[in-house]
């Protein structure tokens, strides 16, 4: 199947250019000739279009769009499949569009500036906290926030994009067996595992995506995806340059927890406690008690070696692997763990 500018699919999506290529299709800025807007219009490539779990998947992520209205959320438009029997004899397009955000992908915009000014990249932080938190309400878990994945609108609006490998909450994980889903520069320690992932696993996601943009270096760094999901679950985080302040350094520090338990729960408390801590400290009238100390740095990780790890045998555990970009397979998460358990 070939796909080229100018070409019109289910009779409603004129596509005007290619603007992405991902592991299981193409996204092409299209028209929709019934509204005259321009969508973002994600086809299933030929090779994977007979595969059960990417054609489950796909439809998840589309009802999964579907289901989420936010404003940092792109919106969904359409689902569907088209066959021409001209143009592409015995062959089927499965498509999603959603809405076009124009703009571009925070990875890019880190790679222009190097750090961001710190308030705008809580301004960030906040607001793509907040969308995540929408999500996470109606039971969805993103699984892979990174910056690519948050597109910068011309306004500066937060834009938080592909759910293709969302979990829903009660529904059956669709993976290949052994493998695990995410990606290792963002990916949680109990995603790298292979264990259950939780709206706190979202957050982790995000921190670490929050401490790229305030230092404009990953947390971790590595040979390879390997390397670096070690990073994530054995490695202590060098701390925010004391610009941030202790109370982003401290809250940026529990978030990075390696235990899901210790960090804000769901992105909406994530979203409340960024705002708090952006908050400035008023100074105590003379005579008056100073007021209780903000929570350090070494506090929180005080807080995480003290802490026992929960269960990890719980029923609830799923297998998800690093996908895309930065495959690893059941070999390296028995590998992780046993590093664990040394």
């Amino acid at each position: 199947m070939a796909l080229v500018a100018g070409m019109t699919i289910a009779d409603r999506f004129r596509l005007k250019r290619l603007i992405g290529v991902g592991g299981t299709g193409w996204v092409w800025e299209a028209k929709d000739l019934h509204t005259k807007e321009f969508v973002a219009l994600k086809v299933l490539r030929d090779d994977v279009a007979e595969d059960l779990i990417t054609q489950a998947r796909f439809r998840r992520e589309a009802d999964t769009v579907a289901t989420l209205d936010h404003p940092g959320i792109a919106r969904f438009v359409d689902y569907g499949h088209f066959t021409d029997p001209v143009l592409m004899p015995g062959q089927t397009i499965t498509y999603l569009a959603t809405e076009f955000v124009r703009g571009e992908p925070l990875d890019a915009v880190i790679h222009k500036k190097g750090k961001l000014p710190l308030n705008r990249a809580l301004d960030i932080l906040e607001a793509t906290s907040l969308a995540l938190g929408h999500a996470h309400a109606a039971g969805v878990v993103h699984r892979d926030v990174k910056p690519a994945n948050i597109l910068i609108t011309k306004d500066g609006t937060p834009k938080l994009t592909d759910f293709g490998i969302a979990r829903i909450s009660g529904e059956a994980t669709l993976t290949h067996a052994g493998t695990v889903m995410g990606t290792a520069l963002y990916v949680s320690p109990e995603q790298a595992l292979g264990e259950a992932v939780t709206p706190a696993s979202d957050v982790y996601s995000l921190s670490v995506v929050g401490y790229e943009m305030i230092t404009g270096k990953p947390l971790f760094t590595g040979e390879g995806p390997l390397a670096i999901a070690i990073g994530h679950i054995e490695d202590e985080p060098a701390p925010l340059p004391d610009e941030a302040g202790v109370p982003i350094q401290a809250l940026i520090a529990r978030a990075l927890s390696k235990y899901p338990g210790q960090r804000p729960q769901d992105g909406i408390q994530f979203a409340e406690e960024i705002a708090a801590a952006r908050q400035p400290v008023s100074t105590p009238h003379a005579g008056a008690s100073a007021p209780a100390r903000a929570p350090s740095v070494d506090d929180a990780k005080l807080g995480i070696r003290t802490q026992l790890r929960p269960n990890k045998k719980s029923p609830e555990t799923t297998v998800m692997p690093i996908v895309e970009h930065t495959p690893i397979v059941s070999k390296v998460s028995r590998r992780l763990k046993k590093i664990r358990r040394k």
